[in-house]
């Protein structure tokens, strides 16, 4: 009867614990990979995903986007957001918005059609331009009003 007993508090234990681990494993998944709205469309963005971008409100929150052309766009009525960044295009990883150059015009899509595409140096983003069909490669002060609004017609 012992043994019985130890045995279903062994079974009862290893299931508690299980359960605790992998919610653990959920919330850690979860902060690791956040999930939120873009902040002008609405849109579902992940960090991570191509043309996924960001910047800080003037509070210092973080807002996300699921397109270049998001983040554009929100800025220019935004003038007091600080520290925008991008989803470099060949890395998948953040850069400053302001050290990208952006290849417009190109054969790459973003989650709402046609955007720009982020790249980390003027070389690549030349390249990008030349396979896919590109028509200008841009510096961040390049990307003007115009140029967004004609994105977004697309």
């Amino acid at each position: 009867m012992f043994l019985l007993s130890r045995r279903w508090l062994e079974v009862l234990a290893f299931l508690f614990f299980g359960l605790a681990a992998c919610e653990k494993a959920k919330e850690e998944s979860q902060a690791q990979a956040p999930s939120d709205r873009c902040a002008l469309c609405g849109m579902r963005v992940r960090r991570g995903a191509a043309f996924s971008a960001g910047a800080k409100t003037k509070d210092g929150k973080e807002v996300l986007f699921d397109s270049i052309k998001c983040m554009f766009r929100w800025l220019a009525s935004h003038p007091e957001a600080s520290d925008p960044w991008v989803t470099e295009h060949l890395s998948r990883k953040p850069l400053p918005a302001q050290k990208a150059w952006y290849v417009l015009g190109s054969s790459l899509q973003g989650p709402m059609g046609a955007d720009l595409v982020p790249l980390a140096t003027h070389e690549d983003a030349e390249r990008i331009r030349t396979r896919h069909g590109g028509t200008q490669v841009l510096a961040f002060s390049e990307v003007k009003k115009e140029i967004i609004d004609e994105l977004f017609r697309h």
